[in-house]
């Protein structure tokens, strides 16, 4: 034995302490003592002693739970306890110990020795344990580092059997007859068929047959050599293709002997083969065309020596091309021409530039034209090693030419001197040639520089692609595009209109080689169809029963598209300040500005400098204000104002006018174009047209003289939907009043017909307001049928009528609602009635609760008194009964006095009460009495107030006095006998307290188990299971039952006032529903059912575990 053991004594006698501590210090402990259990305890958590010897009985603690306590530290898991008593410990102590965590029971009266042997004994099994730990871990380590070399055996297989299948090139196994012993995925692949397959095949069975040779001879050479070869054959794959192939092999032995085997690198040569079979293939085509070219052609080296020539040349000289090699022009040309073509040769060599000349000669008395070209040939390294000749007669392409330059003579003077725009373009939309008209229509005077540009290079992107889209259309339909009219849209706001007719453009061979057009101006009659079209449908929009916002809206984009200015903005009067309402294409900081400048209406005149020019310090407000003089510039006898130039006309201003606070602060974008637009209704400006754009001359007099007439239709209109707008609220706000109100309303005119039908009686009858307007009461509500009388004793008598707890209204009877109509009058008489249902259940419900809840106060007082009154009784009778049996049963003297007066003994008469169950009948009065009085205590407690409103409780414990209640309740009872039911407990350990009222929680217990037990009186083997658990942040309680189940539309309503399927007499339909309330607004819990018919019942009930609503409520 160690002597290096700790020990811990926890004892309240100090003798015992001494005595152990001299024991065990003696064998080498190191011995602590406390005669305290809370002493104790810090002490084994500061020492954390091997074992600790616990009396069981302390002063301060209790032994068993000081026991519990040390077991339940996670710091003294290892620590060993034996409980130490001085008495003699019976079974049921020793497993209360043995359940709080004790390892052992001792005696104090025990010997030294047996005490020393006991707690070796312990040391013993804890040195065990530590070394079967060391041994466990030990055993794991080595396992892991089994493992661990494993798994990198297996990785490492597992890549090299990668490696092998997946690589590029084939990989397999010969044995000396060409049967494959192995072969990876690849070569399965390049066969097109499984590997699986290829195992003990013949490699000859995928050869092209006049390849054999060539695979039997390599192979027989890798044998008979043992050799590196290699060769190259052709494999014919699974579906018919040919693959060249080039195989490597080795010879190799192998261990076990044999004649060992081939190993074999089968590497895809296709296309390699096919370029060298193209290679070839080419060189003959271009051959071929050489020989068959109209042109001559030849070759020469540096000394102007022939290598080789075509046929046609050599035609030309009498000779075949073979017979031109070597000789010169000499062999073949007069000297003076020979000379010549040498000079020629000779600069094409030396400079290193081609040569392309024509040249007319004299033939047969006829000028012919001839076309030579010389290009000087290089070798790989850049060298020029000669040079290529190639020569025509091009005498009719020079006739063709001729004729050709008087056509385009003729045709430019045609083009130029057209007014309509004429232009060709390519296949991909780009210039190739147009007209003067043309030219200048898009800002040029040279229509050469418009060549190579496309429609993008002139108009917007929009504009452009459409043009493209077209041409190409054309191009690829060849259908001609005849008199379209074209929307053309320059990049500074410029809009023109076009009648545009397109064509494709054809070569000599019938191709489409691009498009050409001719566009003929009709701006100005388009711009008089369209603004006629504008006004219109501003107009149209105008008329529309829209909101102001969405019709400003609508009216300003088809004003920026029709004008394509920058930026359009409207400002509208609104009381006393005209603020922007909406704006297209405008900075923030500009409409920002606006509204800050213009939220006062500041009525000054218009500044005018003794150079009569105006000061523009705020424009707006001067067309507001109708401060304007038509005599001056920018200024319109309509009330506008407008300029295509703000720099120039800012430069104009008296310097005066630049230190305004407002000078130019509304124009930080520096737009160079802007106008001002009013918006009249009848002689009263209600706002304004803003117009701004970057460009400098967007605007032209036919363009403000055609706003000038929008601003007077736009600013009626506005006037009048401004009006209209706020009927239209005021008519909305009164609406969602009613709507907003949580009572049904209903507007009835004289007729009898629905005025108003407001969100409560649609949810009430499933009618809309749309569906019922207009409707006759009766038939769209039939239901208020029987109140018909009152509705028309409201119009007549103008007063108000009143029908109270109403329950025929839906379909519904346990709703229950209270009808009141008002008569609606007028200066022109009755207009009819307003009907108002509301919806009292729950007040109906909440003052029946109060009445029931009076009830049950009295019910308790009752049982309270007579619980009292029994009380008295019983405990007579239980003390006598008591009495009797001791005097019977016990042997005191004063008994055997007695009995010997009689002339008996006690054992005669204990024999004869014996006999005669005497003493069996006090038994059960005894046992009755007892009985008697619990089932009165019961009652003192259910019916007893709490000292509080609501105390921490154990549920589990409320779940069984509950019990214990109903069994006294029903278990005499002959129809429901409460004592053959089978009652299950599925309690959670460590369930927290719930915060609750006891005798309320109990009288729901009661209420559900009180159900169960009447539901199945007359039930085979009737169980009730209880259950209680955490769920989250509540406690969880179910009481299910295995009776006959609850039907859906049962279990829709179990939880309402007065709803029972009970016979007359056991019940009033309150249980549950006092139940429902008690939990939910009483303690912040739920309370729901689950069953089905035949399948039994299952309430379950989450209390909140804290004083907060339960999360699931």
């Amino acid at each position: 034995m160690k002597k290096n053991h700790s020990l811990l004594v926890i004892d309240d006698s100090p003798y015992i302490l001494r005595s152990v501590e001299r024991l065990f210090t003696s064998e080498g402990y190191h011995v602590t003592c406390a005669s305290k259990g809370k002493a104790g305890l810090r002490l084994a958590r500061r020492e954390k002693p091997d074992v600790i010897l616990l009396d069981v009985i302390l002063p301060d603690l209790d032994g068993i739970e000081l026991c519990q306590q040390i077991k339940g530290d996670t710091g003294l898991s290892s620590t060993y306890v034996i409980l130490f008593s001085g008495e003699k410990i019976d079974s049921e102590s020793q497993a209360k110990g043995l359940e709080s965590g004790a390892d052992g029971f001792v005696s104090k009266t025990a010997s030294h020795r047996e005490l020393l042997a006991r707690v070796q004994a312990i040391v013993r099994i804890k040195e065990a344990e530590s070394k079967l730990s060391e041994t466990v871990q030990e055993l794991q380590k080595k396992q892991q580092e089994l493992l661990k070399t494993q798994r990198e055996l297996e990785h490492s297989q597992k890549k090299y059997e990668e490696l092998y299948d997946f690589a590029p090139v084939g990989y397999c196994t010969f044995d000396a007859t060409g049967s494959i012993q192995e072969a990876n995925k690849t070569l399965a692949e390049q066969l097109g068929i499984h590997e699986k397959q290829l195992l003990n095949s013949r490699f000859l069975d995928y050869l092209i047959s006049d390849d054999y040779r060539i695979f039997h001879d390599h192979l027989k050479a890798v044998f008979d050599h043992q050799t590196r070869r290699s060769c190259e054959i052709r494999l014919r794959q699974n579906d018919g293709t040919v693959v060249y192939v080039l195989l490597k092999s080795r010879f190799v032995e192998l261990p076990e002997g044999g004649d060992g085997e081939c190993r074999t690198v089968i590497t895809d040569i296709s296309d390699r083969k096919h370029a060298e079979n193209a290679l070839q293939a080419s060189k003959e085509e271009y051959q071929t065309l050489v020989d068959n070219l109209q042109q001559r052609v030849f070759y020469k080296d540096r000394n102007s020596t022939y290598v080789t020539c075509n046929e046609s040349y050599a035609r030309d000289l009498h000779i075949s091309p073979q017979h031109i090699v070597g000789r010169t022009d000499y062999d073949f040309f007069p000297q003076e021409l020979a000379e010549k073509y040498r000079n020629d040769d000779e600069k094409v060599i030396h400079e290193g530039n081609s040569l392309n000349v024509e040249e007319a000669y004299v033939l047969h008395g006829q000028q012919r034209f001839i076309q030579t070209v010389k290009t000087p040939l290089h070798n790989a390294n850049g060298e020029i090693i000669g040079l290529l000749g190639i020569f025509w007669d091009i005498t009719e392409r020079k006739h063709i030419e001729d004729a050709l330059a008087q056509e385009r003579y003729l045709l430019r003077a045609l083009l130029d001197s057209s007014p309509d725009h004429i232009y060709f373009k390519d296949r991909e939309s780009r210039f190739i040639r147009l007209n003067k008209s043309c030219a200048s229509w898009v800002g040029h005077v040279i229509p050469e520089k418009m060549i190579g540009k496309t429609d993008f290079d002139f108009f917007t992107e929009e504009y452009a692609t459409r043009t493209f889209t077209d041409e190409q259309r054309i191009m690829e339909t060849r259908q001609a595009l005849i008199g379209q009219e074209e929307n053309e849209r320059w990049p500074n706001g410029r809009k023109t209109w076009v009648s545009t007719t397109k064509m494709p453009l054809y070569d000599e061979h019938d191709n489409v080689v691009g498009t050409f057009g001719i566009s003929r101006d009709i701006t100005e009659h388009k711009q008089a169809e369209e603004q006629q079209r504008i006004a219109t449908r501003i107009l149209k929009i105008l008329n529309q029963a829209k909101p102001k916002s969405g019709m400003i809206q609508e009216i300003l984009s088809v004003i920026k598209n029709f004008t394509g200015f920058e930026a359009v903005g409207i400002r509208v009067q609104e009381g006393s300040v005209f603020s922007y309402y909406e704006a297209k294409g405008v900075q923030n900081t500009f409409t920002a500005t606006e509204r800050c400048l213009c939220m006062k209406n500041i009525a000054d005149p218009l500044t005018v400098s003794s150079g009569k020019i105006p000061y523009y310090e705020c424009m707006c407000k001067n067309i507001l204000e109708g401060c304007i003089d038509p005599a001056l510039p920018h200024f319109t006898s309509r009330g506008s104002f407008w300029t295509n130039n703000t720099g120039t006309l800012r430069k104009s201003q008296p310097l005066v006018s630049h230190h305004s606070p407002i000078y130019n602060r509304c124009n930080t974008a520096q737009d160079e174009s802007v106008a001002i637009i009013p918006l009249r209704s009848a002689n009263r400006i209600v706002g304004l047209l803003h117009f701004h754009d970057h460009r400098k001359g967007v605007f032209r007099s036919e363009m403000i003289d055609f706003l000038e007439g929008l601003g007077e239709s736009i600013g009626t209109a506005l006037d009048h939907k401004q009006a209209e707008e706020e009927m239209a609220r005021l008519r909305n706000l009164l609406n969602n009043i009613i709507d907003s109100m949580p009572s049904a309303i209903i507007g009835v005119n004289r007729d009898g017909r629905v005025t108003h039908w407001n969100l409560r009686i649609q949810e009430i009858t499933h009618i809309s307001a749309e569906e019922a307007t207009g409707q006759l009461l009766n038939e769209v509500f039939p239901r208020i049928m029987p109140y018909m009388g009152k509705i028309h004793r409201a119009i007549e008598r103008r007063t108000p009528q009143t029908e109270a707890k109403v329950t025929d209204l839906t379909n519904d009877s346990a709703l229950l609602f209270d009808i009141i109509i008002y008569p609606l009058i007028s200066s022109s008489g009755i207009e009819g009635v307003v009907i108002r249902i509301d919806d009292v259940t729950e007040r109906v419900r909440m003052e029946e609760m109060v009445i029931q809840s009076e009830k049950m106060l009295s019910l308790g007082g009752l049982a309270a008194g007579m619980a009292h009154e029994l009380n008295n009784p019983l405990a007579s009778m239980l003390q006598n009964a008591h009495v009797i049996l001791n005097r019977l049963t016990h042997p005191i003297s004063a008994n055997a006095l007695a009995a010997a007066e009689c002339n008996t003994t006690m054992d005669a008469i204990r024999r004869y009460a014996e006999q005669r169950e005497i003493t069996e009948m006090l038994d059960i009065i005894k046992t009755a009495g007892e009985r008697a009085a619990q089932i009165v205590a019961d009652m003192l407690t259910f019916s007893r107030k709490s000292s509080s409103s609501a105390q921490p409780h154990d549920i589990r414990k409320l779940l069984d006095k509950t019990v214990d209640l109903a069994s006294h309740i029903y278990g005499f009872n002959k129809k429901y006998n409460f004592l053959r039911f089978t009652i299950i407990r599925e309690y959670e350990e460590g369930l927290p307290n719930v915060l609750c009222e006891n005798t309320q929680i109990q009288q729901v217990f009661l209420n559900v188990l009180t159900n169960a037990v009447q539901a199945m009186a007359n039930q085979q083997s009737p169980t009730i299971i209880l259950r209680a658990g955490q769920d989250g942040d509540c406690v969880r309680v179910e009481i299910e039952d295995n009776g006959p189940g609850i039907s859906e539309n049962i279990r829709h309503r179990i939880f309402e006032p007065f709803f029972t399927t009970k016979e007359v007499g056991l019940g009033t339909g309150l249980g549950l529903s006092v139940s429902y309330f008690i939990i939910t607004e009483h303690h912040g819990g739920t309370m729901s059912v689950e069953s089905e018919p035949g399948r039994g019942s299952k309430f379950i009930i989450h209390f909140p575990s804290n004083t907060q609503r339960c999360p699931l409520q």
